[in-house]
């Protein structure tokens, strides 16, 4: 609890800032800032640090598979010409068998 003996100052704030009405010393409120601050900026920084990490992995994810996407369509591609490429060699082998009989 507080005590009695404790002094409280209020006076009006430099430069229109807030009103405080505490038992701590001037120090002492600086300090109390300086510490949450820190923190505070920890905290920022931790959370920007995390943000960071779960755009990267989304967009590596999304790389992943654009690129699994491409290699399938080439491997499709690639599959399809050889099929057609058989069909040719195969009708051509069929023309040369019936001409020369």
């Amino acid at each position: 609890a507080m005590g009695a003996a404790e002094p409280l100052l209020l006076r009006r704030p430099a430069h229109g800032g807030p009103f405080l009405v505490t038992p701590l010393t001037l120090q002492q409120l600086q300090g109390s800032m300086t510490s949450t601050s820190k923190v505070y900026r920890y905290a920022a920084m931790s959370f920007g640090v995390l943000g960071v990490a779960l755009i990267a992995r989304k967009l590596l994810t999304r790389l992943v598979k654009r690129w699994q996407e491409v290699q399938a369509k080439r491997r499709i591609a690639a599959a399809q010409a050889e099929r057609r490429r058989r069909v040719v060699a195969a009708a051509e082998a069929a023309a040369q068998a019936a001409g020369s009989e």
